[in-house]
């Protein structure tokens, strides 16, 4: 049935997500960048500042996958 997204958090400079069946999380920034790969159904990443946007892709374990929308980076 698909990836079920349990949360989404940005503060302080750190992206959390959590999903409830994922096996692979990216945050993806410009030009379909990949910033950080983890394996597992949660992950977390900290800006550096110099994204203008991030995306997360999850994906389980047959291979099916979900983006968020972009995280705008102030």
């Amino acid at each position: 049935t698909g990836i079920f997204l349990n949360s989404l958090e940005y503060g302080k400079r750190v992206i959390n997500v959590e999903s409830q069946n994922g096996t692979l999380i990216q945050f993806i920034g410009q030009y379909g960048k990949v910033l950080k790969t983890i394996e597992g159904k949660n992950g977390s990443y900290e800006t550096k500042g110099n994204e203008s946007y991030i995306r997360i892709k999850i994906t389980n374990h047959i291979d099916q996958c979900a983006w968020t929308q972009p995280v705008k980076i102030p």
